[in-house]
């Protein structure tokens, strides 16, 4: 019997180094030890990739649609969809929304929108909550410094290159089988550097596609499966970040560090040792939402107060000739620019022009 109790404590024990060092962590990623994600090298002004299909294992992928066979479980399917919340706590962290990884999951950070939105919270607040979308692929990079001609995976906003692909898609047809095994062709993608602060990103400014030669199909045993790769956090833990809360530890007492006036968040930090005060109580989230409230609503009767000492500005015109007001001329409940009202506030350039965002806001899900 002692042999046996051995025996499987060795295999526990062999079977747990095994699962540490098959993962590592990549922000937001859970990766193989073995796969790459792709780093474009600064100012690479134009890359080659081939992009793979995958295996679709969940019932409720984004894309999903049965009635024409995409994205459903066990088919090929060629990106994963997904939304990241920025700029999370005090570290300033980037973590996947859990609504876009299963449609009805709560998300804190979104509810949280959707109350200050009701709150008629300012458009700018708004948008920093929401959730931004992003795509993983995988490719085959082709003469890009440090990555071999292997299955790699690439992760980049849709904003950046999903949607010039769409439009690429759109303009010929002929160049939707992209990601086939069979027919696919390789995207030629020239890029422009931009930068925001200290750091520099590419955009896509075209891609062209050029004919290449079929992959076997034996070669989906190397294409990792993109619907296990995205690291999903509780709701308990988004919740935890988003409004700076800190766990006890060491036995330390804790209290309520005073809020700044521009801060709606709380945060909290630990007593010295020889204070002896009772801790306060955690302040709930409805109670600290509410504060906040009334701090937007002070602040804003001020601005108000003081727009009406000085005298009006002359409002610049608008570049956009098609803004419509909409009291005047946009029908209740439509989107003047053409996207769907309640869903698509937030996702466009043509929202940082639309008059109706709020009411717009209000109804997204």
């Amino acid at each position: 019997m002692t042999q046996k109790r051995n025996s499987f404590r060795d295999k526990i024990g062999r079977n747990t180094q095994k699962q540490r060092e098959s993962k590592k962590s990549f922000g937001y990623l859970d990766l193989p030890k073995d796969l790459k994600v792709l780093a474009i090298p600064e100012d690479t002004r134009e890359i080659e990739l081939d992009f793979l299909p995958y295996v679709v294992t969940v019932t409720n992928h984004p894309d999903k649609d049965i009635q024409y066979d995409v994205a459903t479980k066990d088919s090929l399917w060629y990106r994963r969809p997904f939304k990241v919340h920025k700029n999370v706590g005090v570290d300033n962290e980037t973590i996947v929304c859990p609504r876009s990884i299963s449609k009805g999951s709560p998300c804190p950070i979104c509810e949280h929108r959707e109350k200050r939105a009701k709150d008629n919270a300012e458009k700018e607040e708004l948008r920093e909550l929401y959730g931004k979308s992003r795509s993983l692929y995988v490719v085959i990079p082709f003469g890009i410094k440090k990555f071999e001609e292997e299955p790699t995976v690439w992760d980049m906003s849709d904003f950046l290159f999903q949607d010039i692909l769409n439009d690429e898609m759109e303009l010929n047809e002929s160049n939707m089988d992209f990601p086939s095994l069979e027919e696919g062709k390789t995207a030629v993608i020239k890029l422009k550097w931009k930068s925001f602060g200290k750091s520099t990103y590419p955009e896509v400014r075209s891609i062209n596609f050029e004919k290449r030669d079929p992959y076997p199909e034996s070669i989906l045993k190397e294409v990792p499966n993109l619907d296990e790769l995205l690291k999903v956090l509780s709701y308990k833990d988004i919740d935890s970040k988003f409004f700076e809360l800190d766990d006890e530890e060491d036995g330390g007492e804790l209290q309520e560090v005073e809020e700044d006036e521009t801060s709606t968040r709380k945060r909290k930090s630990f007593k010295d040792d020889d204070e002896k005060e009772d801790p306060p109580k955690r302040r709930s989230r409805v109670e600290k939402e509410d504060k906040d409230l009334d701090e937007h609503k002070t602040s804003r009767r001020s601005r108000v107060a003081k727009d009406e000492e000085e005298p009006e500005k002359e409002e610049k015109p608008s570049r956009r000739s098609s803004r419509v007001k909409e009291d005047e001329e946009t029908p209740k409940n439509k989107c003047p620019f053409g996207h769907v009202f309640g869903k698509d506030e937030g996702k466009f350039k043509d929202c940082d022009e639309c008059d109706i965002w709020k009411s717009c806001a209000e109804g997204s899900v």
